[in-house]
């Protein structure tokens, strides 16, 4: 059974993108348990494993996440600031400040940082398998690739299609962190 989805909170606040020895000053722009999406000119691929240094406001002081990058918005140059292209990241590591501040954005019946949701973890661990999922929209040139948590590729794939509704269709499933190399034949 997929993961169950986070719920989203939009919160603008400061952020450092790091990948080896880029380093870019970024913009989160919403937030949950399992991911954020953070508007960036960071050029990274999906897959990627980046740093994060969050700058939000009040006594937290910075707060420094791990995360895995499962899509990317390219704009323009120009248009950067007003599309706000960025990427989309799922949370690998993050200290109990994160939790903490979740705390205080996230509607009550959303839980508390120790209550996980059902079948999953509070940072999305969900199901023991991890899928990197692409999918393309129907007619169009249009595609995403989705991190989804599953007990099985079935399932990964069913859940990323239920994620972004009719109209998708899979392209290619992987486990996570796993190149086409690694799990296509010759």
């Amino acid at each position: 059974m997929p993961t169950q989805l986070h719920p989203r909170v939009r919160k603008r606040m400061p952020c450092e993108v790091s990948n080896g020895d880029s380093r870019h000053q970024g913009f989160v722009l919403n937030v949950s348990r399992g991911g954020l999406y953070v508007q960036t000119g960071l050029g990274v691929e999906v897959g990627a494993l980046v740093g994060v240094e969050l700058t939000p406001p009040g006594p937290l002081g910075s707060i420094p996440l791990q995360a895995r990058v499962v899509w990317r918005r390219v704009m323009p140059g120009r248009a950067f600031g007003v599309n706000e292209g960025g990427v989309g990241l799922c949370i690998q590591s993050a200290p109990a400040s994160y939790d903490e501040l979740l705390d205080d954005l996230l509607p009550r019946s959303e839980g508390r940082a120790g209550d996980a949701p059902e079948g999953g973890s509070p940072a999305g661990g969900g199901a023991g398998l991890r899928f990197q999922v692409r999918l393309r929209l129907a007619g169009s040139q249009r595609s995403r690739t989705l991190l989804v948590a599953s007990d099985s590729e079935e399932g990964a794939r069913a859940g990323a299609v239920a994620r972004l509704g009719a109209g998708w269709t899979v392209l290619d499933l992987r486990p996570a962190g796993a190149s086409r190399r690694e799990v296509e034949p010759g």
